[in-house]
């Protein structure tokens, strides 16, 4: 039996906007939304601020500046008479319970009725779970909580991921030869003891 293998299960995140698609093409264009998360400086504030653009498949290379949705469009598709979406949504998710709401005072054409009640459906599980982890990094919630850990498994010469010491951080990735990968920066246990000693 190999022991030098580790099984690791986690939904990867590296801070990124979120793109949701459709389940099934209901339309010309398969439709979907992408979301940009922030976190506000309110240290009160417990909810996880979205801006929500819909979207179809003839959007690409898709990215935000600052809060601006910047995009190119497939031009030979686009002559189609379809109209590229025009939907927006500015909401809030409570890190607490999920709910999804509209911040009040939102203008009436940040508050897309159709985008707010699929993003109410999709703002659960896996999806809500890396939701909580973004606004835990941004808060600095927990951020000692490797103390509390039971490190007692870890012998001399074992190597253990930082995203086992702070699982709220983001996931490193870089693209090569048109594959993604995730890196992990693994530490032996020395380096984590001295660490501990001197904070």
């Amino acid at each position: 039996m190999n022991t030098n293998k580790i099984f690791i299960s986690k939904r990867l995140d590296n801070g990124s906007p979120f793109v949701i698609w459709e389940k099934e093409k209901r339309d010309e264009f398969k439709r979907g939304m992408i979301l940009d998360t922030w976190v506000c400086d309110n240290p009160e504030c417990r909810y996880l601020h979205i801006q929500a653009i819909a979207i179809d498949e003839r959007f690409k290379n898709m990215k935000f500046k600052g809060k601006k949705f910047v995009y190119t469009v497939e031009s030979e598709k686009n002559q189609k008479g379809q109209p590229l979406p025009n939907q927006h949504l500015t909401a809030a998710a409570h890190i607490d319970s999920s709910e999804v709401s509209v911040p009040a005072g939102t203008p009436p054409e940040k508050q897309n009725s159709e985008l707010f009640t699929w993003l109410t459906q999709e703002v659960k599980g896996d999806l809500f779970e890396v939701m909580k982890r973004r606004w835990y990094m941004a808060k600095k919630v927990d951020r000692d909580q490797w103390r509390k850990m039971d490190w007692s498994w870890w012998e001399d010469g074992m190597m253990v991921g930082w995203d086992e010491v702070f699982p709220n951080d983001p996931d490193l990735f870089f693209d090569l030869s048109g594959k993604r990968y995730w890196v992990r920066d693994l530490y032996p246990r020395s380096i984590l003891h001295k660490s501990r000693m001197s904070l």
